[in-house]
């Protein structure tokens, strides 16, 4: 199992290069898109990380183009995060490129074979978060 995920863990990591946008910033990017416009201390909430961490990766992502921050009317210490147009595409591209590269590899399995990796995946999935 551990040349498996040996395997698993380079594809990921080659993803995360291809696209500038490694595990944490796409997350972020990915919780942002589905939740906008959403508050930063919100973000770090569902994120499970500190909020100056989270700010850090907000900044990077506005640096980027890929996000943008906007002040509250009622409170000017917090700020909405919302995606901008390239980072909504860019996010777009990734999962495109992603559906279409599983695609490949795995049509060549039966129907079968495939119910057996999304059942172990989600396995392996469930254990990563506990």
């Amino acid at each position: 199992m551990q040349k498996q995920l040996m395997v698993l863990n380079r594809y990921l990591n080659r993803l995360a290069q291809d696209y500038n946008l490694y595990s944490t910033r796409y997350d972020m990017l990915s919780v942002i898109c589905d939740n906008y416009p959403i508050t930063l201390s919100n973000l770090a909430t569902i994120q499970g990380i500190s909020l100056p961490s989270t700010s850090k990766t907000i900044d990077e992502l506005v640096n980027e183009g890929l996000v943008s921050r906007t002040r509250l009317d009622d409170d000017k210490r917090k700020c909405n995060v919302i995606p901008t147009s390239t980072g909504i595409n860019k996010l777009r591209d990734i999962i495109d490129w992603n559906e279409n590269y599983w695609d490949s590899k795995l049509k060549y399995l039966s129907d079968q074979e495939q119910e057996q990796i999304e059942e172990s995946l989600s396995i392996l999935v469930d254990a990563l978060l506990k």
